[in-house]
């Protein structure tokens, strides 16, 4: 086990029926090493502060049993239906055509994601950075600008921000755990992370996770993502549909969803009624007469939801004619749901990544955890970044404070 605590990465993930974590190694030369990972199932929602402080003990636990770290900082995943991403540029002016170095990358990274957002916003993420140099002949894009010649630096990152309240609620919590909050990590990103190097280059790619509370919307056009967003619409709100609609239990009602397949059911039709006839409904029969309804509940809430999805991407122009849409998450195994997306994207849609044999569901679930340790990753080294650019050129910064005192504590 490498001894430099700065490559150790602990990331706890919450959705609103489990709680997990995941404990990796940052390998620069060869990515980022899975060391364990452990799952609990609860009702997070339901659960107050000390139920909440149980479940994340219990899998760091099991994770300390395992690997012998002991997390005394954090990484936290959660939904979030208060993210918003835009493109944010910063600069290094260096008045006169120079070599670039480190510190000019750094300056204009840290400018670029320490936007004026507000003071009531976070900065989650700061991706995909792009770099221009300006020399005598113009701005150009350049992969890496240490060593490039120029007078001025852009760089631009793809900002993901959300407001606090979730990671002062965090902070706070595992606070009074002992443990340090290093940032919270938006799902959406880590399930893009996790499938981005299998993306096309060319056209649009769209990918949505339906999970019980939230859907999430990514487009990935050109090689980048250029659009997320999360709404507070999921497979709970059908089943809540379903339940009032038919005046059932919840899950009967869920049950009910599992079943149905929206392109196939339609609402029943009542055959004639002859005076006496005695009608003997046995379970299943009862089944099948409820799947109609079933389906028109459900269609009826996805049609709505997707088309207005669709309106908006539309009106901002985040599509392009050609591309795929990728559904993953619990809610994608909806039987007909891909039929209904196709139908109002116009683009070809699949569930997963398309690989044979796999279901969506659980394809996620692996995804997913390669993305948070990627996104992880990732901010780590922004973090690092911003410290440098902040000791280097005697800039005030916001940086995940936690990090550092517990790295510092750490290596005493």
């Amino acid at each position: 086990m490498p001894n430099d605590v700065q490559q150790r990465l602990v990331v706890i993930s919450i959705s609103s029926r489990q709680v997990g974590a995941v404990a990796a190694l940052m390998r620069d030369d060869r990515g980022e090493q899975v060391l364990a990972h452990r799952r609990i199932h609860c009702r997070w929602m339901e659960l107050g502060d000390h139920g909440r402080q149980q479940a994340i003990q219990e899998v760091l636990d099991d994770i300390r049993e395992s690997t012998d770290i002991v997390p005394l900082s954090v990484f936290v995943s959660m939904s979030d239906e208060t993210l918003a991403a835009n493109f944010a540029h910063g600069h290094t002016e260096l008045g006169h055509v120079m070599n670039m170095t480190r510190e000019e990358r750094d300056l204009a990274f840290m400018r670029a994601t320490t936007q004026a957002i507000g003071t009531n916003r976070r900065d989650l993420h700061a991706l995909q950075p792009q770099w221009f140099v300006r020399d005598e002949e113009g701005d150009h894009e350049v992969l890496r600008p240490e060593g490039c010649r120029g007078s001025r630096l852009r760089c631009t990152v793809f900002l993901v921000t959300a407001d606090r309240e979730n990671y002062d609620y965090m902070d706070q919590l595992l606070g009074n755990m002992g443990i340090g909050l290093e940032g919270m990590i938006a799902p959406p990103i880590a399930l893009y992370r996790g499938v981005e190097k299998d993306l096309p280059k060319r056209g649009s790619t769209i990918i949505i996770d339906c999970g019980a509370r939230y859907t999430s919307l990514m487009v990935h056009r050109k090689g980048r993502l250029v659009h997320l967003e999360s709404n507070r619409f999921g497979g709970d709100d059908l089943t809540e549909a379903i339940a009032d609609n038919l005046k059932i239990p919840p899950a009967r009602a869920e049950d009910l969803k599992r079943q149905v397949d929206i392109s196939t059911h339609t609402a029943p039709k009542d055959g004639p009624r002859h005076e006496g006839q005695l009608y003997l409904w046995s379970e299943v029969e009862q089944n099948s007469r409820d799947l109609g309804p079933t389906a028109m509940t459900c269609t009826s809430l996805l049609r709505k939801f997707f088309r207005d999805r669709y309106q908006y991407l539309k009106d901002n122009d985040a599509l392009s004619q050609h591309g795929r849409i990728h559904l993953f998450g619990r809610a994608a195994a909806l039987g007909g749901l891909s039929g209904i997306v196709r139908e109002i994207f116009g683009m070809d849609t699949v569930l997963g990544s398309k690989q044979a044999h796999r279901d969506p569901a659980s394809e996620l679930s692996d995804t997913i955890l390669v993305g948070l340790v990627r996104a992880a990753a990732d901010e780590r080294r922004r973090q690092i970044a911003l410290r440098r650019a902040s000791s280097g050129f005697h800039q005030v910064v916001s940086v995940a404070g936690g990090l550092w005192s517990w790295l510092t504590a750490a290596m005493r």
